[in-house]
């Protein structure tokens, strides 16, 4: 039979094994808190270093930064929510997404936290963006707005209806206008958002406008002529010049896509080629394809990314990086129809109705594909990650 004894426990004290206190919970706090005070002695030490630039915006990204650090999140957001009822346009910006719709546009940061809201009421919207701008506009309107992550800078009413708009990553933009008694023009703004070239034509039609990344040079597509008989044009020019420097004709193509390389080359995109000249005119190489089979490209940071139909049912796409003389650096091919492509000088993101996934400029695999269904939109994020956009929520890949 199993007796229980009823004495003290204190009298068997020296029979018991000790366990050592688990200190690590206590270290890991400490690392928090040290972590924390490094990134509050390097901002105080920034602000003092760069006190010229500081100013409302900056301090408040400052704030945001800290807020996130001293959420005490064991992993990262990666999930975003987003309102289905509205029909959002979207770009990527500082680790996070800035979203537009007919009623706000608003910025949510990296920590899944709306930084900045403002009502525009832009009946067609759209959004482009810098580094650290974002531009906004209101297509067949008026008004546009320039914006940080945390407040509007300017909102303005032009006098004419705006038909494209273009942010480079240091902030400089290009509207284009159906200006009255004209066909189309062009108007260059500096990043303080200051008039620095125009351009007005009776002879061309605009659909595109893009700016170099110093905002030394503008390029639009353009067409003229009438019913089947039209020819695209490029023209680009100089901001601190009055005339092009040069204007290319493409007979009875259509310009797709356009875009600098660097400072002294510009890649066009048409439905037959994908062709790279000086600033001047002269064709340095051009890249051909068929008719019809260029499904999607992305032209960003200097890179060129082309998804073309490969005519097989079970592989329906080629990806194809090219370098600045039209010659692939790579291809890989991949499954399902395309859906969206997005890239910069380093990376291509690439949405397709099967999958989606990250790649490096030479299309070796950052994110390994994985299986996507109902997404309608691929975005880059930072680092190894990219936004994928579903109608109610955002997916952030990449950092599970």
């Amino acid at each position: 039979m199993t007796t229980f004894s009823r004495e003290p426990l204190d009298n068997y004290e020296d029979n018991v094994t000790k366990l050592p206190v688990d200190r690590r919970p206590v270290i890991v706090h400490w690392l928090k808190q040290l972590t924390l005070l490094g990134l509050m002695v390097t901002i105080i030490v920034s602000a003092v270093v760069f006190r010229e630039d500081l100013n409302a915006a900056n301090i408040r990204r400052m704030l945001s930064y800290l807020h996130t650090v001293s959420m005490n999140r064991d992993d990262p957001v990666t999930r975003f929510s987003l309102d289905s009822s509205m029909q959002n346009q979207y770009t990527s910006i500082g680790g996070g997404l800035a979203v537009i719709n007919r009623d706000t546009l608003s910025y949510i940061n990296m920590a899944g936290v709306k930084d900045m809201e403002v009502q525009l009421g832009y009946a067609r919207p759209a959004v482009t963006s810098g580094n650290e701008l974002i531009l906004a506009y209101d297509r067949g309107a008026q008004a546009y707005s320039v914006s940080t992550t945390f407040k509007t800078l300017v909102q303005d009413q032009l006098s004419s209806p705006i038909i494209t708009a273009y942010m480079n990553p240091g902030g400089d933009f290009a509207i284009c206008t159906d200006e009255r008694g004209y066909r189309a023009a062009i108007t260059v703004y500096d990043d303080r958002q200051k008039p620095s070239f125009q351009w007005q034509t009776s002879e061309y039609f605009i659909n595109e406008v893009t700016l170099s990344d110093n905002g030394r040079h503008v390029a639009a597509a353009a067409f003229n002529g009438t019913g089947i008989a039209f020819n695209s044009h490029a023209v680009v020019f100089a901001t601190n010049e009055k005339e092009p420097l040069c204007d290319i004709t493409f007979p009875e193509q259509s310009i797709l896509g356009i875009s600098f390389l660097g400072e002294k080359r510009i890649c066009i995109v048409t439905e037959l080629q994908t062709a790279f000249y000086s600033l001047d005119g002269s064709l340095i190489a051009s890249y051909p394809y068929a008719s019809n089979t260029l499904k999607g490209f992305s032209l960003s940071g200097g890179s060129v990314f082309l998804a073309i139909d490969t005519g097989r049912s079970d592989d329906g796409l080629r990806l194809v990086s090219l370098n600045e003389n039209a010659e692939e650096i790579s291809h890989v091919v991949l499954e399902g129809e395309l859906q969206s492509i997005d890239n910069d000088s380093d990376r291509v993101a690439v949405l397709t109705s099967r999958y989606a996934a990250l790649f490096a400029r030479d299309l070796k695999p950052v994110i390994e594909p994985r299986e996507i269904r109902g997404a309608s939109r691929i975005l880059l994020g930072n680092n190894s990650s990219a936004f994928v956009i579903y109608a109610d929520h955002a997916d952030l890949i990449g950092l599970e």
